[in-house]
């Protein structure tokens, strides 16, 4: 059976989109077909434009802003319908036991909040992704990205992908410098070369 990718990112500046870029270009690469959804404020986290049963394989990428992750992608995971997050924030419970999207257009029952642990447990058929994020560190460099790509990689355990590997790549900020002398040239080509690299390595621990 064909594998079947999917790329959502979030991307202000282009640096990011250049990174999915050569994400999907790798997994084409592997013969893995590649879906890519740029998240966005229009994005509806309870209707996505893409169905994550479809896919075996996640990449979720974003920039990091105030050291976290862009927040509508943060809200497209943590909203989708597969995500634990969503049993009460987005539904309300009908009296005959089934979910209606909340409205604030309509008068709807008062939502039963359901306080029951969804234990999230994964095992060899579990479905794998990978996390990125491009980030100007100019205070501290790479450990700027660390808390972003941590709550990427929650994010996308709880849609219950399993999380295989992080990668992070310095990103321009306009003319500013700091940290990264370079920084106005990042993503560079030896960056982008380390980006299909670290995903050739992941794909490459998928078949062993």
């Amino acid at each position: 059976m064909v594998k079947k990718s999917l790329i959502l990112y979030a991307s202000r500046t282009g640096n990011t989109e250049k990174v999915a870029g050569v994400f999907r270009d790798v997994l084409r690469r592997h013969g893995w077909p590649c879906d890519v959804f740029k998240i966005d404020a229009k994005t509806d986290p309870a209707d996505p434009p893409f169905n994550l049963n479809d896919y075996d394989f996640l990449c979720v990428g974003s920039p990091v802003i105030g050291s976290l992750p862009e927040k509508h992608l943060v809200r497209s995971l943590s909203r989708n319908p597969l995500s634990p997050h969503a049993r009460n924030a987005d539904y309300f419970v009908t009296d005959a036991g089934e979910r209606a999207p909340r409205s604030l257009l309509s008068i709807a029952p008062e939502p039963v909040v359901d306080e029951t642990p969804l234990v999230i447990r994964f095992g060899p058929e579990t479905k794998q992704g990978v996390v990125f994020a491009t980030f100007g560190g100019v205070h501290l460099g790479p450990k700027e990205a660390e808390p972003a790509l941590a709550l990427l990689a929650l994010e996308m355990e709880h849609l219950r992908f399993r999380c295989l590997g992080r990668f992070a790549c310095p990103g321009k900020m306009g003319k500013s410098a700091g940290w990264f002398e370079d920084l106005p040239e990042r993503p560079n080509e030896k960056d982008l070369r380390d980006v299909a690299a670290f995903l050739e390595g992941v794909l490459a621990s998928i078949k062993g």
